[in-house]
């Protein structure tokens, strides 16, 4: 991303006169640029000037590539990434002690990540999916991680569009699959428990006193890398 919005890196004239006289100012607007501020937040001077240098040393080794390489490049590298063309929302799981996690809402289920490395924390297919929904103000899911394993509820703070979001986004996703859950949710929520509906019913949000609006105010869910 640097090389592309940048240009090549050039020592030499990174060592001229004016606002690029400091070598290193252009990996330090790069950085500001491109590197989450959550990543940076809690490192050492040190840790700082070992990333400036393997900032440095890759974008060195792009010299002579054009904007079109680098793209390429770019999105062959992203593609590779298991969570490649999931959306993600930022939310905090409500328990004894609350941490902010990511939502990974893909084709075949929804992941949790770690805020900052976004390691993989719990993982559930659709089929493992119990319940889904607006639960009071937060974004409620049931599920269990293997089948036959306990179930567990998860709650989640986040604004009520993105719990309609999040929500019609799973439905979405599980009825392209098959996994529909039948009947008619109860408390706010999707479920494929306590019905004698048709397992081929198709999901809807819920709808009456207390539920949230039937029209979604859709709003993408691309984190702001500028926020811790």
């Amino acid at each position: 991303m640097a090389q592309i919005d940048f240009g090549e890196y050039n020592n030499d004239k990174a060592r001229g006169s004016g606002p690029g006289s400091n070598p290193h100012h252009l990996v330090l607007q790069a950085l500001d640029k491109f590197y989450p501020v959550r990543y940076r937040t809690n490192i050492t001077a040190e840790q700082l000037r070992e990333l400036q240098e393997k900032l440095q040393e890759k974008w060195l080794a792009l010299k002579g590539r054009s904007v079109l390489d680098c793209v390429r490049i770019y999105l062959t590298c992203t593609r590779k990434w298991p969570f490649f063309g999931a959306t993600l929302y930022q939310a905090k799981l409500k328990q004894t002690e609350p941490i902010t996690v990511w939502i990974a809402v893909s084709e075949d289920s929804v992941t949790l990540l770690e805020l900052q490395t976004m390691a993989v924390m719990c993982r559930y297919n659709y089929a493992n999916i119990v319940t889904f929904g607006g639960c009071l103000d937060d974004f409620m899911l049931v599920a269990c991680s293997d089948e036959g394993a306990a179930e567990q509820k998860l709650l989640f703070a986040l604004s009520k569009p993105k719990i309609l979001e999040i929500t019609l986004l799973i439905a979405d996703y599980m009825n392209a699959l098959g996994h529909t859950l039948p009947g008619t949710p109860q408390m706010n929520t999707l479920t494929r428990n306590g019905s004698h509906r048709s397992i081929k019913s198709t999901l809807r949000p819920t709808t009456g006193s207390g539920c949230l609006p039937t029209q979604p105010d859709i709003l993408k869910s691309t984190p702001d890398h500028q926020r811790p």
